[in-house]
């Protein structure tokens, strides 16, 4: 899993490779964010669409204060796996050693 610093990293890899390992990344990327957005976070569209689907099953639409719980719930998984993927790729590129040497 990495954040905006390996995409930024893997897009100029890719670029200094050539055009079609490019278009290549640039459509992997696109399919990985679809199938993400997918998922049944309630913050994204896999969770409206589970969301309509118990609408459907049901007959009435989930009451407010569950509603109000889940995307609470479900904004604080997506930053959670935010805050994780970008503290890997800190670590993972050596942003925080590199920091603290400096205060060293």
């Amino acid at each position: 899993m990495g954040s905006v610093l390996s995409i930024a990293k893997m897009s100029k890899d890719s670029f200094f490779r050539g055009h079609i390992p490019l278009l290549s990344f640039m459509a992997i990327l696109s399919l990985n964010l679809g199938v993400i957005n997918l998922l049944p976070i309630p913050m994204l569209d896999g969770g409206h669409i589970v969301f309509y689907l118990y609408e459907y099953i049901f007959g009435k639409p989930i009451p407010e204060k569950v509603l109000a719980w889940l995307y609470k719930t479900g904004f604080a998984v997506l930053i959670s796996v935010m805050l994780f993927t970008m503290w890997n790729d800190l670590m993972r590129f050596k942003v925080i050693s590199t920091v603290v040497q400096l205060f060293k």
